[in-house]
């Protein structure tokens, strides 16, 4: 598997490099957030974090919904995966 996850820190690293050489944007990349189900394997962020000196967070896409506190334990167990779905609804919602 670290072969898999030298290529993808390649492939973050590169986005960077894209990102910088860009002319019209004046801002750095600050911080890596994660989502999905990637974001639940554990001491990812901090591999990450290390190979893209970078700070590296675990995105939480419940944060701006209201929901019952019973489901708060499911949620933070699986919540990261709903990023997507998460995401369309707001745009739904707010479109």
């Amino acid at each position: 598997m670290k072969d898999e996850l030298k290529m993808l820190v390649n492939e973050i690293n590169y986005s960077f490099d894209l990102f910088r050489q860009d002319p019209i944007s004046e801002k750095s990349i600050e911080k890596v957030i994660l989502t999905g189900g990637v974001a639940l394997m554990p001491g990812f962020n901090n591999y990450l974090g290390e190979r893209l000196n970078k700070k590296v967070i675990i995105g939480d896409p419940w944060a701006s919904i209201i929901y019952p506190d019973t489901l708060k334990p499911l949620i933070d167990e699986i919540g990261t995966r709903f990023g997507i779905a998460i995401g369309l609804a707001l745009w739904s919602i707010n479109s």
